[in-house]
């Protein structure tokens, strides 16, 4: 597990430090993915760069960039590639000898044996750069769920890339410019949107996806691997499915297991999270597994008990955190540690819990991917129930649409207004805009409402018309959804949110449930396989009926999510106050200051919530203030609330 970092100069320069220096201050600032090294490596043509975390081959054999003896690649990798001691075996078959136990070694080898078909063979999480140097070509690339980040930049010419946009903001000529379309799209979704960022300039790599950059062209952007669209495999039946469905969640867990360095699982006391526990158990080599949970002073928010319970179930050694509402101080690293705005409030627990975590343990296992593979989301419960609503005739869609954008511009504040909004909203004649409801910080009317002459220009660009795709390719709603969310909120919001929380503490997180095995058989079952109306879950709670207590099984689903509503309308009110309506920010044109009363007067009154909307307000204020708003050549660093 690393920090990457790259240049690949248009012409190579005169004298190598020149580009060597700033890449070394690069590297360093991504030392939070890798305290363990930190090293450079330049062939006077490409420049490359890693920051590493020792997790497999923990002596200078694992240390990056690493290359082969003959001098032909050089590589840097972050992440883990789980069939590495396959892929080894293959390549000793073919004449390669290997002088550690590092996965990388097999990317080095690899890309000799099978070029860039290489990409296609890994399992794992990765984003990785490969430097040919015989040929001059360069081939960025990620994994195909999207849980390792990649960014890159082309400054005059050069090509920089960093497993982080902080990094490329040290390069010189970067300016620290936001991106007021990514903004835009950041109020409707509460993260930014791939292939953006917040800052103009700098690009995220999409999963799935390889950058190629050969010498006098162009860099080219190719998708190399891609899911099959679900639903397209033979029939199983619930028994069959289960039974198949238990081997493979073996073996991602048994895999993902494979370590160096102590290991542990975050624990929420869910379904998810508790499967993961279940099936490490009795397999950690005599090892008491130790898990991790965090809870709120507030009782209705507070897991730790049912954490607790599965701790004691499976003897685990357990530790927790506790996260209460004097959270200036956390909310400072949080916007530091995203480098984007990032509005998801489970970034903050995610972020306590993985503090806590590498107080004991170097790699820990998590249920993320749960909700997206079984189609767990109360959300797709609530699509599958509207399925009737998009057999109207067209007419009647268009008339509800029609009905909807006349309401008065405060129907929100006015409950009979809300609730006929959300009623007409269920004939809307787009399932793309249907879903957005369920999604929307922002919803399109409260930006027509709210924005200043900065945002303005942005109103004719629906943030929501991104997922038009994934709905046209599926057949109902539900599944238009679940295949939606796997393309941009999972590798937008969920692994981001867990990559850098986890990182921003040397910690490496792996999920089992996003294992690329697990996702090709599950997208090929029939939907009424994978979801149940009548229950969250169901395949994956039939599997794990003879591993989990009944009470985890039965227990309703409860959300990582913080209290805001009643933090914002409380003890995190004057700071809202004090930074929303600051003349700094008032001063941005980012906002009517009215709209921005509106939303903070009616939230203390209780007349109407907008907890999502101010907290996506605040995030956004902060990330100013952090990162763009210091003179250039300033040295960044979290601003102190």
């Amino acid at each position: 597990m690393c920090g990457i970092v790259g240049v690949v100069p248009h012409f190579a320069p005169d004298n190598p430090d020149k580009i060597s220096q700033p890449l070394a201050t690069m590297t360093g600032n991504l030392a939070h993915r890798g305290p363990d090294n930190q090293a450079v490596w330049t062939d006077g043509v490409a420049f490359l760069g890693a920051a590493r975390l020792a997790v497999l081959d923990l002596g200078s054999t694992g240390n990056q960039p690493m290359g082969d003896t003959r001098g032909l690649v050089r590589v840097v990798c972050n992440g883990e590639i789980y069939n590495h001691q396959t892929l080894r075996g293959e390549l000793e078959a073919l004449g390669f000898i290997f002088s550690g136990s590092s996965d990388t070694e097999v990317i080095v080898h690899g890309y000799l044996a099978w070029g860039d078909a290489l990409l296609g063979k890994l399992r794992g999480m990765f984003a990785l750069a490969i430097w040919d140097i015989r040929q001059r070509r360069l081939v960025l690339a990620r994994d195909r769920v999207g849980k390792k980040p990649l960014c890159y930049a082309q400054v005059d010419g050069d090509l920089v890339f960093a497993s982080e946009a902080r990094a490329i903001l040290e390069w010189p000529g970067v300016a620290r410019t936001p991106n007021l379309e990514a903004i835009h799209h950041y109020l409707s979704f509460q993260y930014v949107p791939a292939p953006l960022t917040a800052f103009d300039g700098i690009l995220r790599l999409p999963p799935a996806h390889k950058l190629v950059l050969s010498p006098g062209r162009e860099p080219k952007l190719e998708r190399y691997a891609a899911f099959s669209l679900p639903g397209n495999g033979s029939y199983k039946s619930r028994e069959e499915a289960t039974e198949e469905l238990e081997t493979l969640l073996y073996e991602a867990v048994k895999v993902r297991m494979v370590s160096d360095a102590p290991l542990g699982a975050l624990l929420s006391g869910g379904v998810d999270s508790s499967s993961i526990v279940a099936l490490m158990s009795g397999r950690t080599n005599g090892k008491t597994l130790k898990t991790f949970s965090l809870g709120f002073a507030e009782a209705d928010r507070d897991e730790r008990p049912f954490a607790r319970d599965v701790a004691r179930h499976f003897g685990t050694d357990h530790y927790e955190t506790e996260l209460r509402s004097d959270v200036s101080g956390l909310l400072a690293k949080i916007v530091w540690a995203y480098g984007d705005p990032f509005a998801d409030p489970s970034a903050l627990p995610t972020f306590c819990v993985s503090e806590l975590a590498r107080q004991h343990v170097t790699v820990v296992l998590t249920g993320d991917g749960g909700d997206e593979v079984f189609l767990g989301y109360d959300r797709y419960a609530k699509c599958h129930d509207l399925e009737w609503a998009r057999r109207l005739p067209t007419p009647v869609r268009r008339l509800a649409a029609e009905l909807v954008s006349r309401l008065p511009a405060d129907a929100d504040g006015v409950r009979p207004l809300r609730v006929l909004r959300r009623f007409l909203a269920d004939f809307e004649a787009n399932d793309t805009r249907r879903y957005a409801r369920f999604m929307a910080y922002f919803e399109d009317h409260q930006k027509r409402d709210g924005y200043g002459e900065t945002l303005g220009p942005f109103l004719e660009k629906p943030s929501f018309d991104c997922l038009n795709p994934y709905f046209e390719a599926m057949p109902a709603l539900m599944s238009g959804a679940a295949w939606a969310d796997f393309h941009t909120y999972l590798p937008d919001d969920l692994l981001v949110k867990l990559d850098i929380a986890a990182m921003a503490n040397s910690l490496e997180a792996r999920s089992p449930f996003l294992d690329e095995k697990l996702l090709d058989w599950a997208f090929q079952l029939p939907e009424s396989v994978r979801f149940s109306p009548g229950g969250s879950k169901a395949l994956l709670k039939s599997v794990m009926m003879s591993h989990l207590p009944r009470s985890v099984l039965e227990r309703p689903k409860r959300g990582f999510g913080l209290p805001l509503q009643d933090w914002l309308g409380n003890e995190l009110q004057p700071l809202l106050r004090e930074i929303l309506l600051s003349p700094r920010a008032l001063s941005r044109g980012l906002f009517r200051p009215e709209f921005v009363e509106k939303l903070i007067s009616e939230t203390e009154t209780g007349r109407f919530s907008h907890h999502t909307r101010l907290w996506a307000m605040l995030m956004l204020e902060l990330w100013y203030v952090t990162w763009i708003d210091p003179p250039a050549g300033q040295v960044l660093s979290p601003v102190a609330l």
